[in-house]
Formats: C-alpha cells, sequence, structure tokens
C-alpha cells in the first residue's frame, strides 16, 4: 500500500510497526487525560417546584412503607434505610444547580425503587397472584399512561423540543416497566415483590414527566408541532444528502472509518427515531433524527480511514507517537469550548454537545485503562488502542464542528 490515511490535516503516512516505549507513553496518555473536557450543563430544565414535588412523593412513599412493616428490624428495613438515605442526601431546598438537581431527582427515583422493594418483599407473597395493592398500582399507571400527552407549545422551539422529548423517554421508560410489570404478573414463576419496583419507578417516571412538560406551559407559548414535523423532513433530506456519496469502503471489502461512525450511531438508536414518531413522541423523534445529522454530515472526513476493526489486520499506524493524542485531545477540547461559544445557551446545542462529550469520555476511559494496564497489552494491541482512542478525539471534533448548522436549521423556523 502506497496511500496515507488523513487522519490529520496533511495525511499520516504508512510505516511498520514499532517496538513501544511504553512508558514515553504513558507519560503522554497522563498528559491528554489532565486536558480537562469541558463541562456542558443538561440543558433540560428542572424547576425548584419540581424538585420539591418529586421529593415530596417519595417521602410520602416511604413514609407509607414504613407505616406497612410492623417490624423495624425486619429483613425489609435495609432497603427503608437505604430510601431514606438517598432523601436525606439530596434535600430540595439546597439544590440550587440545575444539573444537581437531575442528580437530586436520580435519588429520589431511586428512594422509590428502594421503599417499593422493601414493601412488595412485605405484602407479595414469592409465588402466586399478586396483592389487590399491586394490581391497584398497576392498573393506576396504565390509566395515566393513557392519559399522557405530550405537547409542543413553548416560548422557543429549540427548548420545547428539549424539553419534551425528555419527558416522551421517561414516559416510554414508565410505558415500559407497565407492560413488564404485565409480563411479570401473569407469570406465577416471577416474585411479585420486583414487580412493586418496575411499576413504583414506572409512576414515578411518569410522575416527573409531567413535570418536565409543566415548564413549558406560559402566557407566550407558541404551538411548534408542525414546525417539528417539518423539521424531521429536513433533517431526514440532510442525512441522504450526506450520506448518498459517502465511500463506505476504505479498500475493497475493507470498512472505512466512515462506515464504522455511522453504525455507531444507529446502534445506539436501534429502530429509532421511526419507533419514537410511531409512538407519537414527536419531539423524541426529532432530538434523535439531529444526533443522526450531527454524525451524518462528518462522515466524509473520514472515508481515507480504515475501519477499527482493520486497524490491526492490515497492519496500519494512524499515531507514530503517543503525543499526538495530547493534539488531538487538545483539538477536540478547543472544537468543544469554539461550539459552545456559538451556541451559547441555545438548549438544542448543548444536548448535541453533551453527546460528543459522551463519546469522547469513551475515549478517556480507554487511555484510563491502558494506563492502568500498561502491562497487560502486546504491540500490536497497544498499538490499536491508541489509534482507536485518536479517532475517537478526531470524530467528537469533527461532530462539535457540525453542530452549529443544526441549531441554525431550527432557529430558522423561530
Amino acid at each position: 500500500m502506497a496511500s496515507a490515511i488523513g487522519l490529520g490535516g496533511a495525511g499520516v503516512a504508512y510505516w511498520q510497526r514499532r517496538p513501544i516505549r511504553r512508558w514515553d507513553d504513558i507519560d503522554a496518555i497522563e498528559t491528554a487525560l489532565a486536558i480537562p473536557v469541558p463541562t456542558i450543563p443538561n440543558p433540560v430544565t428542572v424547576t425548584a417546584d419540581h424538585l420539591e414535588a418529586s421529593y415530596s412523593r417519595a417521602r410520602e412513599h416511604v413514609e407509607t412503607t414504613e407505616q406497612v412493616l410492623p417490624d423495624p428490624d425486619a429483613q425489609e428495613s435495609g432497603h427503608l434505610e437505604n430510601a431514606n438515605k438517598s432523601l436525606a442526601d439530596h434535600p430540595p431546598d439546597s439544590i440550587d444547580d440545575d444539573d444537581e438537581r437531575h442528580e437530586a431527582l436520580d435519588n429520589y427515583l431511586l428512594a422509590i425503587s428502594a421503599s417499593a422493594a422493601a414493601r412488595g418483599r412485605y405484602i407479595e407473597t414469592d409465588n402466586g397472584q399478586p396483592s389487590d395493592e399491586l394490581q391497584t398500582a398497576h392498573e393506576t399507571l396504565g390509566n395515566k399512561l393513557d392519559a399522557f400527552e405530550a405537547m409542543y407549545a413553548g416560548e422557543s422551539l429549540a427548548h420545547t423540543i428539549v424539553q419534551a422529548s425528555h419527558a416522551e423517554s421517561l414516559a416510554g421508560t414508565a410505558a415500559s416497566r407497565y407492560s413488564r410489570a404485565t409480563d411479570f404478573m401473569i407469570d406465577s414463576q416471577y416474585n411479585n415483590s420486583v414487580v412493586w419496583e418496575t411499576v413504583e419507578t414506572g409512576r414515578h417516571s411518569l410522575h416527573d414527566a409531567e413535570w418536565f412538560l409543566e415548564v413549558l406551559e406560559t402566557d407566550d407559548t407558541v404551538d411548534w408541532a408542525t414546525d417539528i414535523e417539518d423539521l424531521y423532513e429536513r433533517l431526514a433530506d440532510r442525512i441522504k444528502t450526506a450520506t448518498d456519496e459517502v465511500e463506505w469502503e476504505y479498500e475493497s471489502d475493507v470498512p472505512s472509518y466512515s462506515h464504522d461512525r455511522w453504525l455507531d450511531i444507529q446502534l445506539d438508536h436501534l429502530s429509532e427515531p421511526e419507533r419514537s414518531r410511531d409512538a407519537g413522541h414527536l419531539a423524541q423523534a426529532l432530538l434523535i433524527q439531529a444526533e443522526l445529522a450531527t454524525v451524518a454530515s462528518t462522515l466524509s472526513a473520514f472515508e481515507d480511514v480504515p475501519g477499527r476493526d482493520e486497524l490491526d489486520d492490515i497492519e496500519v499506524e494512524l499515531i507514530e507517537d503517543a503525543n499526538e493524542l495530547v493534539d488531538e485531545k487538545r483539538t477536540a477540547r478547543e472544537q468543544l469550548e469554539t461550539t459552545a461559544d456559538a451556541v451559547e445557551s441555545d438548549p438544542l446545542g448543548k444536548h448535541l454537545l453533551c453527546q460528543v462529550t459522551r463519546r469522547i469520555d469513551q475515549a478517556e476511559l480507554t487511555l484510563e485503562r491502558l494506563r492502568d494496564d500498561v502491562k497487560s497489552y502486546d504491540s500490536a494491541e497497544w498499538q490499536f488502542e491508541l489509534d482507536y482512542v485518536a479517532l475517537r478525539y478526531r470524530g467528537g471534533a469533527a461532530d462539535a464542528g457540525s453542530i452549529p448548522d443544526i441549531v441554525e436549521l431550527v432557529a430558522d423556523k423561530e
């Protein structure tokens, strides 16, 4: 092979594998890991009233369970200790930061889960018919799911998309738990106490979903439903245009990294966004479509890079020196910062940036593993991992650079 791989600006030529100076590489890995990845705040709004309502509901659930259990030293008490700790560690009146509010909501759900497990272990028999209490809770969840309806009216289109999508995602989680509980309850071999957790966490997720939608209800709302439908189609067209002429093979029978990137993002959203759209979750479908479009617009930049599974088979090195990882990490961080400045407080831009940072986090985990298990890899495996980290950083930078175009597309509809 005489061609070059275009990972860098001018391309990187092939060369023979060399003995790896592991400790020099470790120094480079430490330097790369020390470069901070920008923290992108969660764009989904959690109001103080929502936080208080979720906490109060969880607290009431735990207190009811405590009244049901006759013996404070019973086996179920361990679950209640965990539930009370989750609540005590996250009092709503001490939390102002949005990310901390999201963390608190997660812990309130954990409290519900632990409380429900304790209640179920006491009320239910190991096998047999579920109790009347459990059947009533399950029926209540089903009724609330039937009544749930997403709204697409808010002050801004981007905020409406992100906020409603999150609510729809939680409603989908609740529907999944309702369906699982239905199956569990007709299986006499299944422990009904587990169904309590499934049902009660589903009910609480739906409760939070309704609160996330309530944020959108103001005096200055605009109905964005038609615009969301239109944007979905426009993003679909953009994806088709971006992917129609991509070279999916690096060479004959060797997939390109463009192929890998597109396959990965599709696997992340298996059967989506069509499934969300069919379920009537329009905002969730659009948000997934925006994530797909973000990656689709970068694919042509990776046509001359072999797919990750071929890096070792065709004996190609993308980086000659681990210090190149430092440059790749720095470039990714700078692009993230540039994009964050460009999208400012736009909720859609922040959401898409959060997705990019999660993918970059995967590269960070790989570097940490290499640093901690330096003696566990042979030369070929070591080089493969370094190359793949470089590709992760490179992909993250490319994705971040494509976000402003997606944000602008949505802004043009307002």
